[in-house]
């Protein structure tokens, strides 16, 4: 063991190879962890992205949704509940959209849903419909919607 600052590693980060297996873990380090393991884009075969707002003026993250629209291997669904004339995102409750995911392998891949309790528990439904085992399905309760 050494010590760095306040923290106390191991000498097995030295000696161990460290690499992240998405077969393996198919990305619970990802969720698990306080940071995360840094996925880059490169390392991801396929990801569907579905987020919901409820108008154009609550959309977060403009600039990366965007951004994400435009790389080859992912699939962004943008929705709002209410949309205002000219706006080019989807009009409808997030849950509608879940059978437009082209899901191969249900069995092979990871779900993760965050919103308010009604909203997971609607999707997690819509996900189950499609044959998505329950434990593939990660819920996180956001306080704050």
């Amino acid at each position: 063991m050494i010590q760095i600052g306040d923290v106390v590693v191991s000498f097995d980060v030295l000696r161990e190879k460290f690499i992240c297996n998405l077969d393996a873990c198919k990305g619970a380090c990802c969720v698990e962890g306080d940071a995360g393991a840094p996925v880059e884009l490169d390392e991801i075969e396929k990801l569907d992205i579905l987020i919901g707002f409820k108008t154009p003026a609550d959309i977060l993250f403009k600039k990366d949704v965007e951004e994400w629209q435009t790389v080859p291997h992912m699939n962004v669904i943008l929705t709002v509940d209410k949309n205002e004339e000219g706006m080019a995102w989807h009009t409808g409750f997030l849950t509608e959209f879940v059978p437009q995911i082209n899901i191969n392998d249900p069995h092979n891949t990871q779900v993760i849903i965050v919103g308010p309790p009604i909203m997971m528990s609607c999707t997690a439904d819509e996900f189950l419909k499609i044959g998505m085992p329950e434990e593939n399905m990660w819920v996180s309760f956001e306080r704050n919607m």
